[in-house]
């Protein structure tokens, strides 16, 4: 698991005054990119010349989230396949569960534009970071600015 927590800002909320779908996403995706990071990838870097594109997205709504929120952002889950993967997610509120979901990235080849096999390294290396042998917690990026 990774987790990532953050306060959410007036700018993170849509015309109802509440976090909507896009930023939820947004959301996701910055936990990644911040994960990645830690790992010392990119999203247009994960070994061998390859990178990766958002193939697909699904989310779930349990309650709203709303501005002086502190949030977390958790990488629950991860699958790996040959040549896409799938992370699942979840963002959590002081007061409970707010949104689940999953993301599924496919390997790609930004130079050459075409799809490729996930490099074997990476798919390792993530499996590692997020599922340690250790039970002392999970990774935490924390941003509260």
């Amino acid at each position: 698991m990774f987790i990532y927590s953050r306060l959410i800002q007036e700018e993170d909320l849509n015309f109802i005054g509440h976090v909507g779908t896009d930023r939820v996403l947004y959301l996701f995706r910055e936990a990644w990119r911040l994960f990645l990071d830690k790992l010392g990838y990119t999203e247009t870097d994960i070994g061998g010349g390859v990178g990766m594109i958002q193939k697909a997205f699904y989310m779930e709504s349990d309650k709203e989230i709303l501005a002086g929120e502190i949030i977390s952002v958790n990488i629950d889950g991860f699958e790996g396949e040959r040549t896409a993967f799938t992370l699942y997610y979840s963002i959590t509120t002081e007061s409970g569960p707010a949104f689940t979901g999953y993301m599924k990235l496919q390997a790609f080849d930004c130079k050459a534009r075409k799809f490729r096999r996930v490099p074997v390294s990476f798919l390792r290396r993530v499996r590692g970071a997020l599922y340690p042998l250790s039970t002392s917690g999970a990774p935490m990026f924390t941003d509260f600015a």
